[in-house]
Formats: structure tokens, sequence, C-alpha cells
């Protein structure tokens, strides 16, 4: 078992993301900056301050898969130490809240843009959970004329989640194997997903199953869509793990083996019909070039906070 700091780290942040969903995870994880800015005695001058910051930014940029919007909050909070001459904890804590209620405006635009692409859809084909698929289903639900859900199940834990929810918001679902989509696969109208982040290179992290599920829809010409608001896109450009690997021992009879497990699926754009972001429904061409306007605003601001050594 991994006990060094940054892979435990690694393996317990992609542990949150897979159970209740990156935009949680996030949120929780502004919070938890919050609390910690609260209960700090130790030195509160603004370089030490600083400097505590800047440790866990480079923390996170060492974690594979980037975390893109705890980073991106990170980022924010650093250079309002670098914009702030005055900045203290109070006005650190306050930025906190201000990127607290940008994540839930993000989320709140993102959800109506896919209420407007599902309407009138008569089957929906779901298979990750995540904090924005549950407030748009709970949006989805107030309406008269609810779509059908086909329920793709992966792990139990994740699938039970799923179940529980549409329960609660009385939907009419089937439960159906991710291994056998191609047995009701004539009956999916339309495919929703989540998704952990956009790469540089074109590629959606995914939760581990829905690549193979979207190249089967895309293969009969249903369309998929990811949930992934921008402050999510990974503007990286080196060469790094997509995905945190993971090698298990195994016994079987009377020999071992080693096991290699992936936390992320990984998929190009392409195969995508579009991704759901607070700015609307972006077809791949559009995220591509939505997505290179931002990294250049990105590479500006983190050749700021690389000047502070």
């Amino acid at each position: 078992m991994e006990t060094t700091l940054l892979p435990t780290i690694n393996k317990q942040l992609l542990h949150l993301d897979q159970s209740y969903g990156s935009d949680t995870v996030a949120a929780d994880f502004v919070l938890s900056l919050i609390s910690t800015l609260d209960d700090y005695k130790g030195d509160n001058s603004p370089d030490a301050l600083q400097i505590g910051i800047l440790e866990i930014y480079n923390l996170l940029l060492a974690c594979r898969p980037r975390m893109a919007n705890l980073v991106f909050d990170l980022q924010e909070t650093l250079l309002h130490t670098i914009d702030t001459p005055d900045f203290n904890k109070e006005t650190i804590r306050n930025r906190l809240l201000e990127l607290l209620g940008l994540k839930r405006s993000r989320r709140h635009d993102s959800v109506k843009h896919a209420q407007s692409l599902v309407e009138g859809i008569r089957s929906i084909l779901l298979h990750s959970y995540s904090s924005t698929l549950n407030m748009l289903l709970r949006e989805v639900s107030k309406g008269a004329d609810k779509p059908d859900i086909i329920l793709a199940a992966q792990e139990p834990q994740k699938t039970e989640r799923m179940i529980r929810l549409l329960q609660k918001h009385g939907f009419v679902y089937r439960v159906v194997s991710e291994f056998a989509v191609a047995h009701v696969i004539e009956e999916v109208n339309l495919a929703l997903f989540g998704g952990l982040t956009l790469t540089s290179d074109m590629q959606i992290l995914m939760g581990p199953g829905s690549a193979s599920l979207i190249s089967q829809l895309n293969s009969r010409g249903i369309a998929s869509y990811v949930m992934l608001t921008t402050n999510k896109f990974s503007f990286w450009e080196e060469p790094t793990a997509k995905a945190f690997k993971e090698s298990r021992a195994k016994k079987l009879d009377t020999f071992s083996y080693t096991k290699e497990v992936y936390s992320h699926d990984v998929l190009p754009i392409s195969l995508l019909a579009g991704i759901i972001t607070e700015n609307g429904v972006l077809t791949p061409h559009q995220a591509q070039s939505v997505f290179r306007k931002m990294q250049e605003q990105f590479f500006g601001r983190e050749r700021r906070i690389r000047e502070l050594g």
C-alpha cells in the first residue's frame, strides 16, 4: 500500500472525485481552505500566507491527473495575493467565497443549457454520477414530461447512488450493465456523461467505462454529451500521465500476477456531439477554439505566479 505523501493525496483526491464528482470535491476543497484560514494560529504575515498557498498549489500540480478546477481556484487565490498589496487572511477568505459563488453560477448556467438540450428527448442514457447531473435531474423532474432513463451500471456504490437519485425524483428508469448496453442501444436517443477535464490535446478524461460506451453510441449515430464547465480545462501542454495508475498484486492458484488499474478513461473530443459548459453547448470545434483562447490567459497567469520564486 502506498504511504508516501504525494501518491497518498493523489489517490485520496481521485477516490473523492469518483465517489462524489469533481464539482463537489472542488467546492469542499474551497470550504476546507476557508476553514483552515479561520483556524490557523501560525504566522499570518503576507509572505507566510502566500508561501503556504503556493506550496499547496505546487502539490496539486504534481498530482496525476491534475484536478484542473482545484488548481484554478488556487491560481486565482495566488493572483489575489499578487494584485492586492495589503492582502491578509480576511481578504483571502473573501476571495475564496467569491470563487465558491462562481462555481455555483457556472454549474447553474451549465444545467440550464443541458435542460434546453434534453427538452423533448424521450430516452436518455446515463452512466456517470456527478453533482451537476444531480442538479440537472432535479430540474428536469419538475417538468410534466420527464424522459425515461437507461442507467448503465458500473461500480455498485456509484450505481446505487444514481438509482436513489432517479427514484427520489420520480423518473421511470431501467438499469443495464454497462457491458450490455448494445442490447438496448436502439432505445437510446441521447447520452449524458460527467467528465474530469479536457486536456490540451483535446482528450476528455472520464470515469472508467465511459469511453467504450461513447464509442458504441458514436458508431450508431447516437449523440453523447459531456457536462464540463470551463474551469475544468487542463491547459498544460507538457506530456504527463493522463490517469493515476495503480499496480495491484493478485494471486491465482499457486502463482501471483499484477493487475494494472487506471483511474480514468481517455476519449478524443471528436467522438462527442458536444460539451455542455456554462457558456452553452459547444461542438468539438467550438470547444477547441474556446480552450485555446483561455489557454493563453492561463499561461499569462502562470507566468506571474512563477515570478514569486
